[in-house]
């Protein structure tokens, strides 16, 4: 294993490099410096032909394109939505920027995703990424100094990417940041009609027309149930003719399934697949829930999807409801630290 740093463009006047962590069977993975974002995972299929398998860009202006904004990127300081920008703890009430309609999303325009990160130490397999967020940033309280390590490495037969970040803040703060990459696990196919996906979830988030939720937490059925593998455009198909609307109101999947996973130790909480490919995608976390999303904007539609594992959209305001716990808040001084884990194999 080595890392390769190259020059890939600039952002105005700021030089954007990639980190290429290569792999000496040809796989590698490639992370840019620029929102810290995963370029590229390129790992073999069944027939051992090397492809990638997340969504990216060619340019860094390509980021800024619509649709585009979120690839592979790391999103923060709270990925999902808070509803009307607003939250309270107990050093007040804090309104954050309203990036989405009335409400706030993905840290807003100056987020994770947004931010010139700085490359502070490279192993073989190992890049690490420092930046600090200032106080005010988007409305969240406190300098908020960030650590970012990916690892990418092969275990047997398995490929393994892992991210691990951590945060800590001068001032109380929010701190509930995901990895947003779009997955697309085909050699050759343009979308995901062959992709099958299972959640270890029981439980998930029913979404007003704002996509947010409205204080229930619903028994998985029916369309909305993973918990053994399924077709994830078929099923949305047969939402759509049976006009579910849960799923046809957003396009597609948008929700937050409920993982738990207190104790914040490593669990499994999804495995998507492809026939077409062979490729089978494991996802590692010790978040609390993962949002689904099936690139219900993308063009072409379902060309990739994510499963970014997170504290639940807007539990800030859901204090008063144990169902919701556990909650992003970090105390000023004390140390925050999310870990995902992507696991690539063959069936």
């Amino acid at each position: 294993m080595s890392v390769i740093k190259s020059f890939f463009g600039k952002i105005g006047e700021k030089d954007v490099y990639l980190y290429k962590i290569d792999s000496p069977d040809g796989a590698f993975v490639e992370i840019l410096d620029f929102g810290c974002r995963v370029k590229q995972i390129v790992v073999p299929d069944r027939y051992g032909n090397l492809a990638n398998t997340v969504l990216g860009c060619d340019t860094p202006q390509g980021y800024f394109e619509s649709g585009n904004e979120y690839f592979g990127a790391v999103v923060g300081r709270y990925a999902n939505r808070i509803r009307n920008g607003r939250y309270t703890d107990a050093t007040g009430t804090h309104q954050l920027i309203q990036n989405e309609g009335r409400n706030h999303i993905h840290g807003g325009k100056e987020g994770f995703h947004n931010m010139m990160w700085n490359c502070t130490k490279t192993t073989e397999d190992t890049v690490t990424f420092e930046a600090v967020q200032p106080d005010g940033c988007s409305g969240f309280p406190g300098n908020l100094d960030l650590v970012l390590t990916y690892r990418f490495y092969k275990n047997e037969n398995n490929y393994l990417l892992e991210m691990v970040i951590t945060g800590k803040s001068d001032k109380d703060t929010l701190f509930s940041p995901t990895n947003h990459s779009y997955f697309n696990l085909n050699t050759v196919q343009d979308d995901v009609s062959d992709h099958n996906l299972t959640i270890f979830a029981d439980k998930y988030m029913p979404l007003d027309d704002e996509t947010m939720p409205f204080g229930e937490i619903s028994a998985v059925d029916g369309y909305m149930d993973f918990r053994t593998p399924k077709s994830i455009i078929g099923t949305i198909k047969t939402a759509y003719a049976a006009e579910f609307t849960e799923i046809t109101s957003k396009n597609g999947f948008d929700h937050n399934y409920v993982i738990k996973n207190e104790d914040k130790n490593m669990a499994k909480i999804a495995i998507l697949e492809s026939s077409e490919s062979g490729r089978k995608m494991e996802v590692y976390s010790n978040a609390p829930g993962v949002q689904l999303y099936t690139g219900n904007h993308l063009k072409p539609i379902y060309k990739g999807i994510c499963l970014e594992p997170q504290y639940f959209p807007d539990s800030v305001n859901y204090t008063h409801d144990s169902r919701f716990a556990p909650y992003p808040f970090l105390k000023a001084g004390e140390v925050g630290i999310f870990k995902v884990t992507y696991k690539f194999s063959l069936q």
